[in-house]
């Protein structure tokens, strides 16, 4: 038997699908964070992997495909990658004066944010946010192509 899937419009895959993703932002982005903390550089190679998460999760909660799905995994990845730069940001260098963690999260502005990730942007990341464009352009084909 196939699995039904729900209209678009159903509240029930919409909360589903805000719930998964939510855990999945927090889940991925204190996994990134915490490599980025202990082991130093960007890891951007798990942003491709952030946008492969994001449509599998969309996927199994039946949000139908169309570009409400596509929007969605951009916004998950976005999400989660300035999650993850605000997590690092405060692990590792308000962590140093002290301050922890979450109270750093909370004193944090946005222009701090900025001056911390700006300069570790490099042609390494550019290349993996290349990739996550292109697993996002693969997974959605059918949205992306339609005729």
């Amino acid at each position: 038997m196939a699995a039904q899937q729900g209209s678009p419009h159903s509240v029930g895959i919409w909360v589903l699908a805000l719930l998964t993703c939510g855990i999945a932002i927090a889940g991925v982005a204190a996994l990134w964070s915490g490599l980025q903390c202990r082991l130093g550089g960007n890891h951007s190679w798990m942003l491709p992997f952030v946008v492969l998460d994001a449509a599998l999760l969309l996927r199994l909660s039946q949000f139908p495909a169309g570009p409400w799905r596509v929007i969605g995994i951009t916004l998950v990845t976005a999400i989660t990658t300035v999650l993850t730069a605000a997590l690092s940001f405060s692990m590792v260098l308000l962590g140093a004066l002290g301050v922890a963690p979450l109270l750093g999260l909370q004193q944090m502005s946005c222009g701090m944010l900025w001056l911390h990730w700006w300069p570790r942007l490099g042609s390494m990341d550019v290349g993996y946010a290349v990739l996550a464009v292109i697993a996002l352009v693969w997974v959605e084909r059918k949205t992306v192509f339609k005729h």
